[in-house]
This record gives structure tokens, sequence and C-alpha cells, in this order.
């Protein structure tokens, strides 16, 4: 089962992505992170069934989140590591390694695996996705972190709200339900937002490669659309051949 981080607190869970406000959760000590899988198949089980302990969805525009992934992880991830001198192998992140997998790039010599990362398009980024975005974190449909799925056990959770990052009164929504202060944006790639944009055509890559996740943002985040993961039946085969 892939590993998608969920937070607690008092009683209260939050079910996010990588790329969707993860960090802030993360790196605030009231929350404890773990994830779905069989230490956790209680919680979830309740949750899905008595409502407890309540589950907070936060969803975030894919195209937004891909773009977020791309600066981060081709962009200021690896001019970090050059300019910090932060270059050993295991510096290197599992999601950067699988795309070096596609070039003719050593990943033991790290300089050259970090200018690689650099010198990527993000046209050529989206043109390697659709055979591997089942394979990371990073780049998984936000809505399968949705799905407890362990040992051929599959149900959707029940989450009590959804939030989406991309609207501020839903951010300030979130920090009231859960009664604590957002910090100032984490992992901010806000730098690069004037060098890294896409074509209308690769927009509308990102979109089909994420068309489940593109069904719940143009639906008004109802995540009772997804009751059956009949929307998500693609991406659940792709994610059991990938995780054998």
């Amino acid at each position: 089962m892939m590993q998608f981080p969920i937070f607690s607190r008092n009683g209260e869970i939050v079910i996010t992505s990588f790329k969707v406000m993860s960090s802030h959760f993360r790196d605030n000590p009231d929350f404890q992170r773990t994830y779905w899988n069989r230490k956790s198949l209680p919680a979830a089980l309740s949750n899905r069934f008595l409502g407890n302990p309540r589950s907070h969805f936060v969803f975030r525009d894919p195209v937004s989140r891909f773009l977020s992934y791309f600066k981060d992880k081709f962009r200021q991830e690896p001019a970090r590591m050059l300019a910090e001198d932060r270059l050993k192998p295991e510096n290197l992140q599992a999601c950067q390694r699988y795309w070096l997998e596609s070039t003719d790039v050593d990943v033991s010599n790290v300089p050259d695996a970090c200018e690689a990362l650099l010198s990527a398009s993000i046209g050529d980024v989206i043109n390697w996705l659709p055979e591997n975005y089942t394979r990371d974190g990073h780049t998984m449909p936000q809505l399968m972190s949705l799905y407890f799925d362990w040992r051929g056990l599959n149900f959707r959770l029940k989450p009590v709200a959804v939030y989406l990052q991309d609207d501020p009164e839903d951010v300030a929504q979130l920090a009231a339900d859960l009664k604590f202060k957002i910090a100032e944006k984490a992992n901010s790639t806000s730098r690069y937002n004037a060098s890294v944009s896409v074509t209308d055509a690769e927009r509308d890559k990102i979109k089909a490669i994420y068309a489940a996740d593109m069904h719940l943002f143009e639906n008004s985040l109802d995540v009772a659309l997804f009751e059956r993961p009949k929307h998500i039946q693609a991406a659940v085969q792709q994610l059991e051949i990938s995780t054998r």
C-alpha cells in the first residue's frame, strides 16, 4: 500500500498528500505523523464506520500541486544541494531517483545528478509521468490518500470536511476547526513562479493524468462522488502493480 502521511492530534486526523500542506503539519510538534498501514487499521475502520476519530481531508488543485512538485524537486532542492555541498547519494529523494533512472546519469555522482534535475524541462517530466506517477507519494493522485488499501481490504475514509489549499478561506477554516495556527508557508517554491510555466497542451496532459483528482476539484470537492472507487480504478490497478 502506498504510504501517505496522516497527522493526528486529540482525536482528530488530517489526511493530506505530499505537496499539500504536509510540511505544515510535519513541522508542528502538536501533530503526530503516521501512515495508513496495518497498525492504523483499527483507526481507519473506526473512522469509516463510526466517524471517530474525525478526519479532515486537505486537497489542492492538481495542476498547482504538480507545478509545486516540479519546482521543488527539479529546481529548488537540487540547487540547494549544490549550494550547501550536500552531495551524498542518500540526499537524493526517491522521487528524484525515479526520474534519474530515465537518464544516463550515475546517481552516485550527485553533482551530475543535480545538474540533470536542474536541466530537465517541465515538458520532459510531464511526458515521463504517465508511466511513473504511481511510484511515489509526491506524484500519486491525492484521492488515493482517502483509501485504506491493504491486502485486499479497500475502503474510503469519511472526512467530515474537505479543504482546498488554494483557497485562503478554506485554509483559515481548517486552522479554526483544528484550533491551530498556520505558520508561514513551508517549503515555498514561489521564487520559481516566473521561470516555471506550462503551455495549454501541457496543462491538459496534467489534467488527464490526474483525471480523478480533477473530477473532485471541478465538483466542489464532493468526496461522496467517490463512494465507489470507479473514478480511480485505473490508478488503483497501477498502484497494485507498482507495489507487488
